[in-house]
């Protein structure tokens, strides 16, 4: 909690004692002016004594006293009533700032690198190594994320919604990442191997082999944010693989919130 949201409690917290001190003012001011009135009896005996004088200067300045007490009273009130609603808009405008602050002053985790750690051979489960970076301005908790692939046909699609049922989970230990950190995943297992016609395939444009993920995080209010990616791979000319980002955009697999 910081200083400002301790000053704005404070401030409430005055506010309505100053209200319960206003009415308890009021309570003794109406004591008050019981106390010092005349009862009945001595008030008609007092005016048949003297019929021309209805009050004494005595009543009068106790009158006068009690009566200014009530409003200040009141005053004192409606002054703490005030207070209260406006330390309720402070509030409201406070929470609004710091939601316009986290907005643009947040953390954002994005994929840096990603590669196969060995060649892919006929047989053997395929590992990536994936390198992330937090580019924002705050650190990012909680960070876990998912991985998978997908070999298609060159005429077909990846689905609409990713589809992680043969993925694998990853995590970071400690799990924070300040801004500016680079964190690397090595030889993630992806459970998954290749027959000779899939690399054959792959390498002649027949068939396409993507690499896909998101990684969530929670910013400094608490809230999850999420970076997914895509990959494709390419076969290079000397007999290597490299994956790279797919010619054609895919805002359902490539996108930060």
């Amino acid at each position: 909690m910081d200083a400002l949201t301790r000053f704005l409690k404070n401030w409430l917290l005055f506010a309505v004692l100053l209200a319960i001190w206003s009415l308890c003012l009021g309570a003794m001011s109406y004591g008050f002016i019981l106390a010092f009135q005349v009862p009945p009896q001595i008030a008609e005996y007092g005016r048949a004594q003297n019929a021309s004088a209805n009050k004494t200067e005595q009543d009068a300045a106790t009158e006068t006293i009690a009566e200014g007490t009530v409003v200040l009273a009141l005053f004192t009130g409606v002054l703490a009533v005030a207070s209260i609603i406006q330390g309720i808009f402070i509030n409201k405008q406070i929470k609004l700032a710091r939601d316009e602050f986290n907005s643009t002053h947040r953390p954002r985790i994005r994929v840096k690198h990603l590669w196969l750690n060995e060649p892919i051979e006929i047989g053997k489960n395929i590992r990536i190594n994936i390198v992330i970076v937090n580019s924002g301005d705050t650190v990012a908790t909680d960070i876990h994320g998912r991985i998978a692939i997908s070999v298609l046909t060159s005429i077909d699609y990846l689905p609409a919604k990713p589809n992680f049922a043969n993925g694998v989970s990853f995590g970071v230990e400690p799990n924070a990442i300040r801004s500016g950190l680079t964190i690397e995943f090595d030889k993630i297992d992806m459970a998954t191997m290749l027959t000779g016609e899939h690399i054959s395939k792959i390498g002649a444009s027949m068939m396409d082999l993507f690499c896909f993920g998101d990684i969530e995080y929670l910013d400094s209010d608490r809230r999850v944010r999420k970076t997914a990616f895509c990959r494709e791979l390419r076969l290079l000319v000397d007999g290597g693989a490299r994956f790279r980002r797919p010619e054609k955009k895919n805002p359902d697999y490539e996108y930060q919130d």
